[in-house]
């Protein structure tokens, strides 16, 4: 018996679903529906101006949003952990945090009148980590931000900080203006894994300390720990959970590394590893006995002590993949907005010092309808909790579940993917297929550009490894790989960077041509900038000891840099270096457009040359002949090799009656090479030397041989062709 036509329908869907989730699996592990499903869509550029009108017309609606939450992100941090994806600097200067802090008061400033009936049900101060600012720039910070976002009398406000910056102090402000939860990352407890990743500056000591300033004010605790990173295997977890618990915070998450992790440094000596979604299981009965229970989805494990059990009114933390209507402003670089049922938003990494401007376009927006939000909703719900509640859909949307989603659900029962229970539809094989369900609930819309995302994730793994293959001077095993990568991308980032590898010879120009690219999928381009600053540095160094007289070192320098980057500047600079090559033919050899080494040591010693020889030829015009040549001799010390110096010497010694001597600096120029406009006055002097050493033949060959030269100008030519004839006649001298 065949299966309906809409039975095989939907058995297809299942099984492209399935496909999916292993690609997204491989490409992107940490993704999920709940979290960004929407960003494969298309966006389209935000100013504060656009966001706050979008705000206005949302919350003059009726049917408010179930839950309205502030994130501000403080974008600094004491150092910048490795593994870390979210937008913030290390070790910023004072001047930028205090730019950054006038900023957010502008902005906060702006976006007050919108939200001023508006009350808050949560706050999260996030980053990075706010606890690096000093206490009284918290202090006016948080007097800001509740002036323009008022939060309710029992709202949950939560700051983010660090064991290596917390203070007595700095908590007692955020006491002060009502805060009542933190959140803190540990990590792990392991000083080789905390070394890997530039942590190792963090004890359990610590730890301790910042537990004991935070509970002693009687802040509701979180503490995050990491998995996967490098030597953290599972007995690892095991030891820093169990390390965690025995302090006693009263809720512990651990997340796996996100999708975008920087690349970290190789794992020695890992323990066994498990698959994220098996952790809670691992870790469940080893946390029982220690009185906290374990919860988890995709992207965490969530071990809640028994014995701080939440009183039944605390408020809701704050959380920005709440599945109801959801309502959340933003502030900084990198946060997420969210206007329930009309626009999903993220703001861009601009600089922190930025001035505010309400009409620049710092953010991107995604356009969401009923529909967006309702998918929205399903995945979240099914992707945390297992199951979608039919009367809480109801009472979110103000329709019937089966109304909206029957036919999807309906396949879903039949596949055996969910079952009704209780008034909800209940994942029946969790944990088995990862997000297939979720994926079959968004729609083909979404499930059609998250296979795009997979093809430009692929296509940037494919360039990541070219670069290194390049970077390594394989060149034609490089091209192979961006090859292949722009037949996943051909229009998109790979394209576009196989367009540029094939015409931009040097490494700089092709760190500018695909720089903009950098955000896009996961493209690593930190080896390439490396390579460009170690080039740049070679040759700047060369140059300066090549003006210091340390001529031989600085070939080193430039034979190094021309083999790192063959088609860059090093070669021509190396080039220009053998033999007896002048400071002038340096300066020629690096004076392309676009050239980044610092040249200054090489035209600080041009100029000094200038005016030596500017000097040594008004004094040999004054009748200072023995004074003109102690200057040029000077210059030639400062360069050997010097055209203007050698031809004033020669010049001067043919004048004072020794053309031997001249005729030998003239050589001596001839060696180090001469520029093709300078050839004319070079032979015109060689060959008056020649002349009074009674060479006049040789003077005679060397004239006929620059007059064959048809780029002659025509001056030079007439003046040339005179002196030849009267060479000829016996009258030239």
């Amino acid at each position: 018996m065949k299966p309906a036509r809409g039975a095989s329908t939907a058995l297809r869907t299942w099984l492209a679903c399935g496909e999916l989730d292993r690609l997204l699996a491989r490409a992107e592990p940490s993704w999920s529906p709940a979290e960004n499903f929407y960003y494969p869509l298309s966006c389209e550029p935000l100013s504060p101006r656009n966001i706050a009108g979008e705000w206005r017309q949302a919350l003059a609606r009726p049917g408010a949003a179930a839950m309205t939450s502030l994130y501000v992100h403080i974008p600094f941090c004491p150092a910048k952990c490795r593994y870390c994806v979210y937008y913030s600097k290390g070790g910023a200067p004072r001047s930028e945090v205090a730019a950054y802090l006038s900023r957010l008061d502008a902005e906060a400033s702006f976006y007050a009148p919108v939200f001023a009936k508006t009350r808050f049900d949560a706050w999260s101060i996030g980053g990075g980590t706010p606890t690096v600012l000093d206490p009284a720039d918290l202090d006016r910070l948080l007097l800001r931000l509740q002036a323009s976002f008022l939060p309710k009398e029992a709202a949950s406000l939560e700051f983010e900080t660090s064991p290596a910056t917390i203070t007595a102090e700095k908590a007692d402000v955020f006491r002060g203006h009502g805060f009542n939860r933190v959140s803190f990352g540990v990590q792990s407890f392991s000083k080789p894994v905390l070394s890997a990743v530039d942590r190792g500056y963090q004890s359990p000591e610590h730890v301790q300390l910042c537990m004991a300033v935070l509970r002693d004010r009687g802040f509701r605790i979180n503490m995050d720990l990491l998995y996967g990173l490098p030597g953290g295997g599972l007995a690892e977890t095991r030891a820093s959970a169990g390390q965690a618990m025995k302090l006693g915070p009263d809720s512990i998450v651990i997340y796996p590394l996100s999708a975008g992790t920087p690349a970290l440094p190789a794992s020695r000596g890992k323990g066994t590893q498990v698959p994220f979604s098996c952790l809670a299981q691992e870790l469940s009965e080893f946390a029982d006995r220690m009185d906290y229970a374990v919860e988890s989805d995709w992207f965490s494990v969530r071990l809640h002590n028994r014995r701080l059990l939440r009183p039944p009114q605390a408020p809701a933390a704050y959380d920005d993949l709440y599945p109801g209507r959801l309502a959340m402003m933003c502030l900084g670089p990198t946060s997420r907005g969210h206007i329930h049922d009309r626009l999903a938003y993220r703001h861009d990494s601009y600089a922190p010092g930025t001035v505010f401007d309400p009409a620049a376009p710092v953010s991107s927006g995604w356009r969401l309808g009923p529909g967006d939000e309702m998918r929205m909703h399903l995945t979240r719900s099914l992707s945390r909790t297992g199951r979608i509640d039919h009367a809480e859909f109801e009472r979110l949307f103000g329709e019937s579940l089966r109304k909206r989603f029957g036919p999807d659900l309906a396949a879903l029962e039949r596949l055996g993917v969910l079952s009704v229970k209780h008034g909800s539809h209940v994942r029946s094989r969790a944990k088995t297929s990862r997000h297939a369900p979720e994926l079959f609930l968004l729609g083909e819309r979404i499930r059609g550009k998250l296979l795009e995302r997979v093809h430009l994730l692929g296509a940037a793994d494919l360039v990541n490894a070219g670069l290194k293959l390049l970077l390594a001077g394989r060149r034609e095993q490089a091209f192979a790989e961006f090859n292949k990568a722009a037949g996943l991308d051909p229009r998109g980032m790979a394209g576009a960077v196989w367009k540029a590898v094939r015409s931009e010879p040097d490494l700089a120009s092709l760190w500018n041509s695909v720089e903009v690219h950098s955000a896009a999928g996961r493209l690593e381009l930190g080896s390439l900038k490396d390579a460009v600053e170690r080039v740049r540095a070679l040759l700047s160094q060369g140059i300066r000891l090549y003006a210091g007289g340390r001529r031989s070192r600085a070939k080193e320098l430039f034979l190094t840099a021309a083999r790192l980057d063959p088609g860059g500047p090093g070669p021509r600079l190396l080039a220009a270096s053998q033999g007896r090559g002048s400071l002038q033919a340096l300066a020629d050899a690096a004076g392309a457009p676009g050239f980044l080494a610092d040249l200054s040591p090489l035209l600080t010693a041009l100029a000094k040359l200038r005016l030596i020889n500017r000097e040594g030829v008004r004094l040999f015009n004054a009748g200072e002949p023995a004074a003109a040549r102690k200057l040029f001799e000077a210059g030639l010390k400062l360069d050997p090799d010097d055209r203007n110096c050698l031809m004033s010497l020669g010049a001067l010694a043919c004048r004072q009656g020794r053309p031997a001597e001249a005729l030998a600096l003239y050589d001596r120029l001839a060696k180090a090479g001469l520029k093709k406009d300078s050839l004319a006055d070079w032979a015109g002097a060689r060959c008056l030397a020649l002349e009074r050493l009674g060479r006049v033949a040789e003077a005679r060959k060397q004239v006929s041989a620059v007059l064959a030269d048809p780029s002659l100008p025509r001056a030079r030519r007439k003046e040339l062709s005179d002196y030849l004839s009267r060479l000829s006649a016996g009258k030239a001298a």
